[in-house]
Formats: C-alpha cells, sequence, structure tokens
C-alpha cells in the first residue's frame, strides 16, 4: 500500500498530472492517464468503452424503431 501512496504522489507532483482522467463508464470509476495523441480518450480499457458504445447503440435503437415492411416483389427476391 504504501509504493502506491509513493506512485500516487509521484504522479500528482509531475507533469503527467495533466493527462490524469477518469473512466466515463459510471459503474467503473477507475483513473487512467491518457497518452493518446488528441488526448480524447473517454475509457480506462476496451472493455469499458465496447461497454458503453453497445449501450449507447441500444439506446439509439429504441429510441428510433425502424419497421422494414416487405412487399410481396421483395420477399420473394430475398429466397
Amino acid at each position: 500500500m504504501l509504493s502506491a501512496a509513493a506512485s500516487f504522489s509521484t504522479l500528482i507532483s509531475s507533469e503527467a498530472v495533466n493527462h490524469l482522467k477518469t473512466c466515463q463508464n459510471p459503474e467503473c470509476g477507475w483513473f487512467f492517464l491518457d497518452e493518446s495523441k488528441r488526448e480524447n480518450r473517454k475509457w480506462c480499457s476496451d472493455t469499458c468503452a465496447t461497454l458503453m458504445k453497445d449501450r449507447r447503440f441500444r439506446e439509439r435503437q429504441k429510441e428510433n424503431k425502424f419497421y422494414v415492411i416487405y412487399t410481396q416483389g421483395s420477399c420473394e427476391s430475398q429466397h
């Protein structure tokens, strides 16, 4: 535990603190260093990114329900 506290104090006193961010997944909340070129990373890991993008996709699907009505001609062309 002492090692983690020492590492954290070193981080806060360095220039890297400007790149310290919190994961945008509300169920995560982990801190991470954004070392991306554009400094626009939002999530701590690919797992959190995939989870949040999937949730956003599902919400949009619910909001924009598209109903596809096939005519008899297009139905036959798919078989």
